[in-house]
């Protein structure tokens, strides 16, 4: 286990540090973009083991992006090819060459595939082997990555003139568009999919600010009616993040907002009064965010606390990696971990 001393340390790496507990705070499925990387990567594990592995082994592979899924890392060249590499072991799982060129978003996931866009196509790639299912032709301009059920992938769009579709659905077997929604501004981040299994949900926020909730129904029927939406005070440029029942959204105006995912309820809202333009992070009884004033951490409340209190602020820029009982490590990029 790592000592009390350690997990306060300045750790300086020639690597990406990648860790394996909270990659599924966003959601389970949706994939996690890191900068700043070199062509070696190091996953440290809950009890504080180490594994690296430096991809220039497999062959000649200089590291675009990486994106992280709840059982696996996404690791994609300069040229587009993609590999899959086990987060148990950083052993390589499959690789994809399949691409025209390199993501335009980052790569959303079903439960048995994961959803590509790339030169104006969506390929569906298999999770566990690496085979490509499906590639289709979008026909339109993808805003944000993509999220998907078994049978249905949800696509944002800017959708140009008010009135016009601005979450598209995509029937996974034959390419079909299906139905869509109109929303008062675009869509310029990714939606989430989650929920119980048997009713999940999409939820998704726009550029005026708009939080919304949809259930995730098949492309071939009809429209659904929302479940729920709620306005927040200013534009949202992040992806809204779900963890356990509550989903979490930032806004340029400064606020965090925790809303109950089933009922639309808000649970909470922090003022933190700096913008807010990348997505929250959520672990335990807490909540973590980054505005220009640094990293901060929030009480999510309980039946025994108020939630949105103020825990403490790092004064740095950075990105959460995970929570240990005694410390939080934050990736600060250019390999800095502290």
């Amino acid at each position: 286990m790592l000592s009390k001393s350690n997990s306060r340390t300045l750790l300086i790496l020639t690597a990406l540090l990648i860790t394996v507990s909270f990659a599924g705070c966003r959601s389970a499925d949706r994939g996690v973009k890191e900068e700043s990387l070199t062509g070696s990567f190091t996953e440290l594990l809950p009890a504080g083991r180490v594994f690296t592995n430096d991809l220039a082994a497999i062959g000649e592979f200089s590291v675009r992006s990486a994106y992280l899924f709840d059982g696996e890392i996404l690791v994609q060249d300069m040229n587009g090819a993609l590999i899959s590499l086990d987060r148990r072991n950083l052993d390589p799982k499959w690789s994809y060459r399949g691409l025209e060129g390199v993501l335009e978003q980052p790569p959303g996931a079903t439960p048995i595939s994961i959803l590509l866009i790339s030169e104006g196509l969506l390929h569906e790639v298999e999770r566990r082997y690496g085979n490509e299912l499906h590639k289709f032709d979008l026909g339109f301009v993808a805003s944000a990555g993509p999220a998907g059920t078994d049978s249905t992938a949800y696509l944002p769009s800017l959708g140009g003139v008010e009135g016009n579709r601005t979450l598209i659905t995509m029937n996974l077997a034959n390419g079909l568009e299906g139905w869509g929604l109109s929303t008062r501004g675009a869509i310029g981040a990714a939606p989430v999919v989650g929920g119980s299994a048997g009713r999940p949900m999409v939820y998704f926020v726009t550029e005026k600010g708009g939080i919304y909730a949809v259930p995730a129904a098949s492309s071939m029927g009809p429209q659904p009616e929302l479940s729920w939406s709620r306005s927040a005070y200013g534009r949202i440029v992040s992806d809204p993040v779900l963890y356990e029942d509550s989903l979490l959204v930032g806004a340029e105006s400064g606020e965090l907002w925790s809303i109950n995912r089933v009922t639309g309820t808000v649970e909470w809202i922090h003022y933190s009064g700096k913008p807010i333009v990348k997505s929250a992070w959520a672990s335990g009884n807490h909540a973590y965010f980054v505005n220009p004033d640094g990293f901060h951490a929030l009480d999510r409340g309980d039946a025994e606390s108020v939630g949105g209190v103020k825990l403490w602020t790092y004064e740095g820029q950075g990105e959460f990696i995970v929570r240990r009982p005694e410390a939080v490590y934050v990736h600060l990029g250019e390999g800095l971990v502290a």
